[in-house]
């Protein structure tokens, strides 16, 4: 069941990472169902059981785990309902969210590559509100929803130990994650990242993560997960843009790739690299961590073709709604 925004309304149940995977798989070689019959028969996503739920970065809705257990072999059976490490009433992820301002965070490592990448990722979609109450990131409600909830949100919790809350637009394609909490945008503000418009507070690369091409790398793959995108491209197949309307922030990006080795080209507000090889080149050194990306260049290597947006939007369409990302910074083999 679901409330009217879409939320489910099933309690939630807790495993161990090692025993919802074998529960799963078990479930599933039992049946002898494909990933997408399974995902079916639960009325999710296959990205969704075979990435977030079979890795056990998810809880488990109380449907979902009815029906495994009708499905499961007597031995798994058994053992599902009293291997519960802890159930959860459905808005449990909701309320730990933050609402409050009092709650207590932890501040990370600036030195740290899942620090910069959710900095380059802060510098593309987000932003701190001008008050200092929460920062935000919003993407499509659609295209990013696997990223910002199956990535994006994890990482802002274990950088700063609370989960953000997630609110879908009812009156427009998009997704937000907020995390609320004046101790961390100060912290963000005092760390270099303008409060309210970034366009007016001259968001920039810090420094500091040019002195280090790992912590360059993360910033990179952040900024292009959320303001880049693939294209095919009528000349060279395939192309890599980045679209950056901040000046003091599309030099960055121009200095960054250039020193990242990857040979861009560029016009106003925009950094380009064309062709097979260049593109290959980015994925080897920085990589991506949203889904959408990691599809168009899958498809394109597996079949010289890099596929559409809209035909990306059919397929996301009512699948890819929550945790189901495939983190990938890497070349594909």
């Amino acid at each position: 069941m679901r409330t009217i925004d879409g939320r489910s309304r099933d309690v939630r149940y807790e495993f161990s990472p090692k025993f919802q995977r074998k529960m799963i798989e078990s479930c599933k070689q039992y049946n002898q169902f494909t990933w997408g019959e399974f995902a079916g028969q639960l009325g999710v996503s296959e990205f969704t059981l075979r990435y977030s739920w079979r890795n056990g970065k998810s809880t488990l809705p109380y449907s979902a785990v009815e029906m495994i257990s009708r499905l499961s072999p007597e031995p798994i059976k058994n053992d599902v309902k009293s291997a519960a490490l802890e159930i959860k009433n459905p808005f449990w992820g909701q309320q730990f969210g933050g609402l409050r301002s009092g709650l207590k965070s932890s501040l990370p490592n600036t030195d740290s590559v899942d620090f910069a990448e959710f900095y380059g990722i802060l510098l593309g979609d987000g932003c701190v509100y001008s008050n200092l109450n929460a920062f935000c990131i919003s993407s499509d409600g659609l295209l990013d929803a696997p990223y910002v909830t199956g990535y994006v949100a994890p990482s802002i919790s274990k950088l700063f130990g609370r989960k953000p809350a997630i609110y879908y637009s009812k009156s427009e394609r998009s997704i937000k994650c907020v995390f609320n909490g004046r101790q961390v945008t100060k912290f963000l503000v005092e760390f270099g990242f303008p409060p309210g418009k970034k366009l007016l507070g001259r968001a920039v690369i810090p420094a500091k993560f040019f002195e280090n091409l790992n912590l360059l790398v993360s910033c990179v793959r952040g900024l292009v997960d959320t303001d880049g995108s693939l294209c095919p491209h009528p000349n060279s197949k395939i192309m890599l843009n980045l679209t950056v309307k901040i000046p003091t922030l599309w030099k960055d990006c121009l200095r960054a790739f250039t020193e990242l080795g990857l040979a861009p080209s560029s016009s106003r507000g925009q950094i380009y690299l064309y062709g097979c090889k260049k593109v290959e080149t980015y994925f080897e050194k920085v990589g991506s961590s949203n889904m959408k990306h990691i599809l168009k260049y899958v498809r394109y290597k597996n079949s010289g073709k890099v596929p559409i947006t809209s035909q990306l939007l059919e397929e996301f369409k009512g699948k890819y709604m929550f945790n189901c990302v495939l983190p990938f910074n890497g070349p594909v083999v």
